[in-house]
């Protein structure tokens, strides 16, 4: 009995040390960074009616794997840089912890409902050190997949596995076209999230009011209210209902940053906002060719919190600060966009 009580707690102990040095990576939110400015911002300022959402744990995982299974392919160096991570070893370190502790299942101890999966489809083998590393450290499914005489059904086999992995949220996210016989892998990662409100809001308090539009226009939505966490004092507490989904393939966007051109990256992802809490999901599939601080204090008054106009949003996972999805509300009442 000494010895379980003793092994608990340094069990306990390390997984601390992890989360604390998960927390103090600089560049474990890099891709939130670099990707929200030409997801959200840039497209914006295109279609002022446009909401998003996208996963950049979703992402980081996906290139996380694509650099370790390169291997001399200059693929891994590119990746490194955008993530500046100084070594694939590093990479891969940061990646362990973000698979085991930010994507570990919650639910049975009163957390929310967390699932992550990642999935190789290959054409030949892989290395037995490669498939080893892509195994235990981001605890990678492989297939084997016949690309030349069989491309269409390894890539519905492929949106099949996001669609359950993500359970119906996900669907279709390789469209026609994006695997050939020229593909030699398929990398893929899907996510997939549903927390409850710690206080729920009341269906019956849920009422319509006027959301501004960026464009200087309004639009009648449902807004929710009830009562705020204890973290902060809150009076008037709104916010809308919304319900989105959003694709965007990020290979031009992933290019700019020095991504060879023999690499495809489709990502899809959805979020729905209800009295009840959040539901999220999101996936990255990437066909690869063969060429080419402190806490801020309490406020001291009360704060209405009323989100009519457009805003960010942020899933974040506590402990390491780790953002699982991020995205935008330009207008509730729009719900699905793809690029």
């Amino acid at each position: 009995m000494d010895f379980i009580k003793k092994y608990d707690w340094e069990l306990e102990r390390k997984r601390r040390e992890d989360i604390d040095y998960l927390r103090k990576q600089p560049n474990k939110n890099e891709v939130a960074l670099k990707l929200a400015k030409p997801i959200i911002l840039d497209r914006n300022k295109l279609d002022n009616n446009v909401n998003s959402v996208f996963s950049p744990l979703s992402f980081h995982v996906l290139l996380g794997m694509l650099a370790a299974s390169s291997g001399a392919d200059p693929t891994g160096d590119p990746i490194l840089a955008f993530l500046k991570s100084k070594s694939v070893d590093e990479l891969n370190s940061v990646c362990s912890l973000l698979v085991n502790y930010v994507l570990l299942d919650d639910s049975l101890t009163g957390g929310p409902i967390l699932s992550s999966a990642n999935g190789i489809w290959q054409s030949a083998p892989s290395s037995p050190d490669t498939k080893a590393l892509l195994e235990a450290v981001y605890k990678g499914q492989f297939r084997q997949a016949d690309f030349i005489n069989k491309a269409q059904e390894v890539a519905r086999e492929v949106n099949e596995w996001v669609e359950n992995e993500t359970k119906g949220l996900v669907r279709n996210i390789l469209p026609p076209g994006a695997v050939g016989r020229s593909t030699k892998l398929i990398v893929a990662n899907a996510l997939y999230f549903n927390g409850v409100w710690t206080k729920p809001f009341g269906s019956s308090a849920t009422t319509k009011r006027e959301f501004f539009l960026s464009s200087g226009g309004s639009v009648m939505a449902d807004f929710m209210t009830g009562r705020a966490g204890e973290k902060v004092r809150v009076g008037n507490f709104l916010i809308p209902r919304f319900k989105m989904s959003f694709g965007v393939e990020a290979s031009e966007i992933l290019r700019d940053s020095g991504m060879p051109n023999n690499v495809r990256v489709f990502h899809k992802s959805f979020i729905e906002v209800s009295e009840k809490g959040t539901e999220a999901a999101g996936a990255t599939v990437a066909p690869v060719f063969c060429c080419a601080a402190a806490p801020p204090p309490r406020p001291t008054k009360i704060l209405d919190f009323v989100a009519d106009h457009p805003f960010l949003f942020f899933i974040k996972e506590d402990a390491s600060g780790t953002i699982l999805f991020m995205g935008s509300v330009l207008n509730p009442l729009a719900s699905n966009q793809e690029f």
